[in-house]
């Protein structure tokens, strides 16, 4: 390999190592950043948050509301239950004049039998004036009394229980509504305050955005990393490629030198006599010899 050559890949190794170094600390910024992230909690947290929070006004209002009306379901029941006691007393005194009147109506025979000055029979008394009233008007006046007595007894106990009902209800209301707002309470006894909620939002966001340019980042290095590995693995084969071109067009060389040294022997010894030459012409000097 040339000196340029050798140059070249080191250059190129560099330029992948700081790629690589890149990459890794892109992606342990965003790593760090994520956790900044979770340490500071999620964003549906922070809305479910604000969400209690709202509920927890409207609730608020909401009990207000419920309470007043259970006063008010209260003072209803209060002032219905003395209308009905007063409804039933009055019953109860029509009840009396009726059996009054029904006795007196009952009792109107001995009326024929008195006179005045003589002694009543049922008390002893002297009759003083005799009864002029129509007893059976005062019967019939005696069951209307009662009747519509009875009526209003009834509609003031049964308006008492509707009261009554909506009493409950109004405290039951009430009683869960109470309930929700001190689970609620209790839930958010510890969460941040909304000044709190909107800083890290606002932190969150820019943390986010850091995230997302870190991964960027991380990702542009990975693809320029990619990249010049595949040059790297290019030259190389080039390189390998060179090496072998070199090596042959050497070997080549040699073998041609080779062949021209080989040429050369042969046509040094083009001109001498063959080995059955030599024989012979040894055997003829011999013979000359002898």
């Amino acid at each position: 390999m040339t000196a340029e050559a050798m140059a070249a890949a080191n250059a190129l190794r560099a330029e992948i190592e700081k790629l690589n170094e890149a990459a890794v600390t892109s992606r342990r910024e965003a790593d760090q950043v994520r956790a900044d992230l979770r340490e500071l909690g999620s964003a549906e947290r922070f809305e479910v948050i604000r969400t209690r929070r709202t509920e927890r006004e409207q609730l608020a209002t909401s009990l207000v509301d419920d309470l007043d009306a259970v006063a008010a379901a209260q003072a209803s029941v209060e002032t219905l239950v003395a209308e009905a006691d007063t409804a039933e007393l009055h019953r109860e005194r029509a009840r009396t004049r009726r059996l009054e009147a029904v006795a007196v109506a009952q009792a109107s025979g001995l009326v024929a039998a008195l006179a005045v000055g003589d002694p009543c029979p049922v008390c002893h008394q002297v009759v003083e004036q005799l009864p002029d009233h129509d007893i059976d008007a005062e019967v019939r006046a005696a069951d209307a009394a009662l009747t519509e007595a009875d009526l209003a007894a009834r509609e003031a106990a049964q308006q008492l229980e509707v009261a009554r009902q909506q009493l409950a209800q109004a405290q039951a209301r009430s009683a869960q509504t109470t309930k929700r707002v001190e689970q609620l309470d209790a839930e958010l006894a510890t969460a941040p305050d909304a000044d709190e909620i909107e800083r890290a939002l606002l932190e969150m966001a820019g943390l986010t955005e850091r995230v997302a340019g870190a991964d960027a980042a991380a990702s542009d290095a990975e693809a320029a990393l990619h990249a010049r590995r595949d040059d790297a693995n290019v030259g190389a084969v080039f390189a390998t490629e060179r090496t072998a071109v070199e090596t042959l067009a050497g070997i080549e060389a040699k073998l041609e030198t080779r062949l021209e040294d080989l040429e050369a022997a042969e046509a040094a010894v083009a001109g001498l006599p063959t080995r059955r030459e030599a024989v012979a012409h040894l055997a003829q000097a011999a013979d000359l010899a002898d």
